[in-house]
């Protein structure tokens, strides 16, 4: 009740929750009967439509009233405590800072009536050089893990997208297997192409916006691709055809690599329109204060192709690129007819397409 007098919910709202929850009891079935009204007064109900609202209201305040400015994570000077979305992230630059934030959550979650399940709350120490934590909460220990599967991703210390795509080739392999209908001979070939794209790719493709593409993983790909046609054309080892021909067998439009490829600049086209939350537009232009480490800088996710370095700037062509994009639509179809500006804008269009799908 205290939170949402935080919220400033009006008095008759919270006099109905008061009466839904803590007026509610409930009975124990025995063998030899059911119990007296047992008065619960803890918790929300399962099923019930404002249990989410009630829950995430609570855990908003007390994060806010337990975790601190000070050792939160700049960016461009802009705070970054914590990740939350379906499970709370709290992100700290060191070992002590996140210490010190999780003994005044513990703290506060006594006060709200709440405890942190140990056995669920995990550790990841993402850095080149790793080392071993030693995070308590009160007298357990939380388990440090090498990767944690976050919204259905991997999260690995070294931030490895090959981890990840070989862990979606797993997934994709065993749904292949699951749509064993595929590989029946009755089947059409085209009707086969819809269901290994509709039911088997899309599988794959979850968060390919967020990988970047090396050699190594653009290989894995394709390997994965060829296995799956392969298969899907029953074309054993022993006839020795080559991935060449596989393709031109199944009459592939268009390969699985290039049409991942294709989903991360529209992906960072709602980024900069501001389309996903300041966030992530934020995390893509900002800046994390504090050095480089040694070594060779891990490879950017940005798309960059070596032809078109000097070109020109690829924040600049972002961000001109996503502004006003109905209008240069219009513009571009001679809806208003501004030559100048409309030469200008085809051709920066031909060099923004030239700059991501070059191949």
């Amino acid at each position: 009740m205290e939170a949402l007098a935080k919220a400033r919910i009006p008095s008759h709202e919270r006099r109905l929750v008061c009466e839904i929850y803590w007026n509610q009891s409930a009975k124990v079935k025995l063998t030899s009967g059911t119990t007296e009204d047992i008065m619960i007064q803890r918790g929300v109900r399962q099923g019930c439509i404002l249990s989410p609202s009630l829950f995430n209201l609570d855990s908003e305040y007390l994060l806010q009233e337990s975790i601190s400015e000070k050792s939160s994570i700049l960016i461009n000077a802009v705070n970054i405590k914590n990740i939350r979305y379906a499970d709370d992230t709290v992100i700290r630059e060191s070992e002590e800072q996140l210490q010190a934030m999780l003994d005044r959550i513990v703290d506060k979650c006594k006060e709200y009536g709440m405890e942190i399940n140990v056995k669920k709350t995990k550790t990841v120490h993402i850095r080149r050089n790793t080392k071993t934590l030693t995070i308590t909460v009160g007298n357990a220990v939380l388990e440090q893990v090498s990767k944690c599967s976050y919204l259905g991703h991997m999260i690995t210390e070294d931030v490895a997208t090959l981890k990840k795509v070989q862990m979606w080739i797993e997934k994709t392999r065993q749904k292949f297997w699951e749509n064993i209908e595929l590989l029946r001979r009755t089947v059409g070939l085209n009707t086969k192409k819809r269901i290994l794209a509709c039911y088997i790719f899309s599988v794959f493709n979850y968060g390919c916006e967020a990988w970047t593409y090396s050699k190594t993983v653009q290989k894995k790909i394709q390997t994965f691709e060829m296995w799956c046609y392969r298969r899907l054309l029953k074309v054993p080892w022993t006839e020795k055809k080559t991935n060449r021909e596989i393709i031109q067998m199944a009459d592939v439009d268009e390969r699985l690599l290039q049409q991942l490829i294709k989903r991360k600049p529209r992906y960072a086209g709602h980024i900069m329109r501001g389309s996903s939350g300041p966030l992530l537009q934020l995390s893509l232009e900002g800046k994390i204060e504090g050095k480089r480490g040694q070594g060779r800088p891990r490879r950017n996710w940005m798309p960059v192709d070596g032809r078109c370095k000097g070109m020109v700037r690829v924040d600049k062509l972002w961000r001109y690129e996503t502004e006003g994009r109905e209008q240069r639509r219009m513009e571009r179809f001679g809806c208003q007819r501004s030559d100048r500006r409309r030469h200008l804008i085809i051709d920066y269009y031909y060099c923004y397409h030239y700059f991501f799908f070059a191949s």
